[in-house]
């Protein structure tokens, strides 16, 4: 019974839509414009779909283990919108999001628990992850409202296999940010996807509930 408690849990239809999150923010437009129309959504295998919660799971543990080991972490899960922002507040649309904290008062954190072939294509860009690079100049961007002395961030990434971790510093590119909110209100105006800009084994691709209308 507990089992199957525990399958039920995971199995679950994905909620619908609920406005355009940071942390979405660099999927492919496909499965944005899927999940805005409200496109069916397909359940995640069993398996992945508890890989990818004892991920999450992980990311809460590494936290412990910064505290642990003397630094400090505050603003845990901090709200922030776009309609906040002196630039942003005027755009038809709103983004919003919850960056993992504030590191030492001195840098916004990010964490990320990666299997070991991911975990290894890790670069100072993130050009394997573009959806995290985007998040993440998004964070920089809007954490500059309520923390305005925050200039970096760091991501603390853990290979799940080897608990192994890295920490990679990176920098605001302000420039992009116009960018980034241009294609979020050009595919607002969707009803229809665009071409593909995946691909079956893409990072997106294996966790993502609309690739049944792709391939």
């Amino acid at each position: 019974m507990l089992v199957e408690d525990i399958i039920r849990s995971l199995t679950r239809t994905p909620p619908a839509w609920q406005g355009y999150r940071v942390s979405e923010a660099g999927y492919c437009a496909r499965r944005l414009v899927f999940s805005k129309n409200n496109y069916p959504a397909k359940q995640l295998p069993v398996g992945l779909a508890m890989v990818l919660t004892d991920r999450i799971m992980e990311e809460d543990n590494i936290i412990a283990q910064i505290v642990l080991s003397g630094h400090r972490v505050s603003s845990r899960n901090i709200p922030v919108t776009s309609k906040d922002c002196p630039c942003c507040r005027s755009l038809p649309i709103e983004i919003k999001g919850h960056p993992d904290g504030i590191l030492d008062d001195k840098y916004l954190l990010e964490i990320k628990a990666l299997g070991q072939q991911h975990f290894h294509l890790l670069d100072g860009k993130l050009t394997a992850f573009p959806q995290y690079w985007v998040s993440i100049q998004l964070y920089l961007h809007l954490i500059r409202v309520s923390h305005p002395h925050i200039r970096q961030c760091l991501l603390l990434a853990k290979n799940c296999n080897s608990a192994e971790l890295r920490e990679i510093l990176i920098d605001p590119e302000p420039e992009i940010i116009p960018q980034i909110m241009n294609r979020l209100m050009e595919i607002d105006g969707m009803t229809s996807p665009p071409g593909e800009e995946c691909f079956p084994g893409d990072f997106q691709y294996m966790s993502c509930s609309y690739s049944d209308n792709c391939f």
